[in-house]
């Protein structure tokens, strides 16, 4: 892309009066009338196409005094609202411009807070710039709220004297040449995974290890102090629903405000679209789960591959039939030697959904917590069991009434978990590159018999509370609260990255009920997948490339058959498993069994 740097100076369409401050006899009073072009404004060339918006056409504010920051920040905002429909990002500063001609106020009586940051007193503004260097990516938009007040202690010398002002904004086009050049970053992320598609109601989020807290993370992921996601250093993206009540609060906040733990209700993690080297494509039974797994990210909804499946297609008499694979233009039953066509890469079908190619979805973060009426994915907190199959469904579909997007919000398909544990088991997880050679740990799990989400341990050890935290600090066994010592720290963390960031519980806690079915259910048919029933544990038809069950499964693994119709995967805290493991149950209540969100 050639370097582009285009200015724009939006004074007159961007118009506002800020702030009208009168005295009238000895009171003083302040006025505030914000006044704006009632369509949207708009800037566009060939690569930049920007609009932006005013909250409200008009607002007066009457107070017969200066009044306090208290009161300030119960003003409701201006609220500024910049679109980029371009294809390149954009930069820009906003400009209080002082229109005052005659007696004006002295500036350090003059106080601007923007969003959630520290206030400052105008006689500290170079320039005139309030704010610097606010990015807005292609195809997204920015909110910056703006309070202006006079300031509690201004005195009485001031009376008779006034402030009016109009905003401006000073800002440019940003190709990647000039990213590289001014040291600006498009994205911290290099991996190419595909950026989250965050939800309305939903808080990127990033872990602070020095005050334990989880803070707001830079939805472009350009800031280094408010990193969100980093795939290739292990480092996934995390959202956490939080309470609508809070949600505003949040979503309208600065980059690096603490999430409070009591407005959290559920904590997500990204997975980004990715393809997947094939080395077992007739789904032989070979004890390969801890094998190191070929990952690439793909861009958008695009297939790289030159492989595509078709599996468990009924016929008119409700059989399933064979399955059938499109290998290099080649249409192949899976049923024979066809290992000509491994090390082929694959698009892993999680990211079909409803017919539909998806550039990822969001997986719950830990077993879910909560009641059925009440549900919630929090670490630290006891998982939600003895829940049927039907009543788990409804129960997450709960989750719906904290967003206001359109989402399908829905117990996780077995192909998902599948891609997980793929992902899981590549580079950007479990598994790190030594010299020529790639190792995996899978040597951590959930080891907590009283079902502790995030809890962490080493394989086949069993503690009430689990050992470590989600955090990695050790849990005082002794205690009857479950006392977290937070001056002993540990490298084991039991998820899907063996840091903060990765997906937990996939082995040990509960097992968790998957939608993985050998029959038609009632209801939506995207919502499960349909395997075919079986009467033998070696029967190969009993798997999907890309589930993660036979493919890169265990040789003790189980099927399910008539009686046992849904799929289970994890394991036990006690038992020694993998994220491979599965089994099968008839979807009734049952103390050991649980289950894990998705949104897409």
């Amino acid at each position: 892309m050639s370097k582009i740097r285009l200015r724009i100076i939006v004074t007159s369409l961007l118009s506002i009066v800020l702030v009208c401050i009168l005295f009238v006899g000895n009171t003083l009073s302040i006025e505030s009338i914000r006044e704006v072009d009632e369509n949207l404004n708009y800037y566009s060339t060939a690569n930049l196409d920007i609009s932006y918006s005013i909250s409200s056409k008009e607002v007066v504010l009457n107070n017969s005094y200066p009044i306090s920051y208290d009161e300030a920040v119960k003003l409701k905002p201006i609220r500024v609202v910049i679109y980029n429909n371009g294809n390149v990002g954009y930069k820009f500063n906003l400009i209080l411009n002082d229109k005052t001609s005659v007696n004006k106020i002295n500036y350090k009586y003059i106080n601007v807070k923007i969003g959630n940051e520290d206030y400052f007193s105008l006689d500290n503004v170079s320039d005139n710039i309030i704010k610097k260097d606010i990015y807005v990516d292609a195809n997204s938009s920015v909110n910056v709220d703006i309070f202006i007040w006079l300031d509690e202690n201004t005195p009485n010398s001031e009376i008779g004297h006034g402030f009016y002002a109009t905003l401006s904004i000073d800002g440019f086009a940003i190709s990647d040449l000039e990213l590289v050049n001014k040291n600006y970053v498009y994205n911290l992320d290099v991996s190419g995974a595909n950026k989250p598609n965050i939800i309305n109601g939903m808080i990127p989020v990033y872990y602070d290890y020095t005050s334990y807290n989880w803070k707001k993370a830079d939805i472009n992921n350009i800031d280094n102090n408010y990193k969100w996601y980093d795939y290739g250093s292990k480092m996934w993206a995390n959202g956490v629903l939080v309470s609508k009540e809070s949600y505003d609060k949040y979503n309208n906040g600065n980059n690096g405000m603490i999430i409070d733990n009591k407005d959290m209700i559920a904590f997500y993690v990204w997975i980004p679209r990715f393809k997947y080297k094939v080395i077992n494509i007739n789904r032989s039974k070979i004890n390969n789960y801890g094998s190191y797994i070929p990952v690439i990210f793909e861009s958008g909804v695009n297939k790289s591959t030159n492989i595509s499946c078709k599996y468990n297609y009924q016929d008119s008499n409700d059989e399933v039939l064979a399955d059938e694979c499109i290998v290099n233009s080649n249409k192949i039953i899976i049923n024979s030697d066809n290992s000509i066509y491994n090390n082929v890469w694959y698009t892993h079908p999680a990211f079909t959904y409803d017919d539909k190619e998806i550039e990822g979805f969001w997986i719950g973060k830990f077993e879910t917590t909560g009641s059925v009426g009440k549900p919630t994915i929090l670490p630290d907190n006891v998982s939600l069991r003895e829940v049927s199959i039907f009543d788990a469904i409804a129960s997450n579909k709960l989750f719906n009434n904290y967003v206001s997007d359109e989402i399908d919000t829905r117990i996780i398909r077995n192909i998902e978990w599948g891609s997980v544990a793929y992902l899981s088991n590549s580079i950007y997880g479990l598994c790190n590159k030594l010299n020529d050679d790639v190792v995996c740990n899978n040597n951590y799990n959930n080891n907590s018999s009283d079902y502790y989400t995030g809890s962490g341990g080493i394989s086949n050890s069993v503690n009430r509370y689990g050992t470590y935290n989600y955090q990695g600090y050790l849990i005082d066994s002794l205690s009857t609260d479950r006392k977290v010592l937070f001056d002993k720290k540990s490298d084991i963390i039991a998820s899907s990255t063996l840091n903060i960031y990765g997906v937990y519980d996939l082995k040990g806690g509960a097992k968790e009920m998957v939608m993985g079915v050998n029959h038609n259910l009632n209801i939506e048919r995207k919502y499960y997948d349909l395997y075919n029933n079986v009467s033998s544990s070696t029967d190969i038809y009993n798997s999907i490339l890309g589930d993660g069950t036979v493919e890169y499964g265990t040789l003790d693994n189980n099927f399910i058959n008539r009686d046992d119709y849904l799929f289970i995967r994890g394991n036990l805290y006690d038992e020694n498993g993998n994220i491979f493991k599965y089994s099968a149950c008839n979807g009734d209540k049952n103390n050991k069994y649980t289950f894990r969100s998705v949104i897409s």
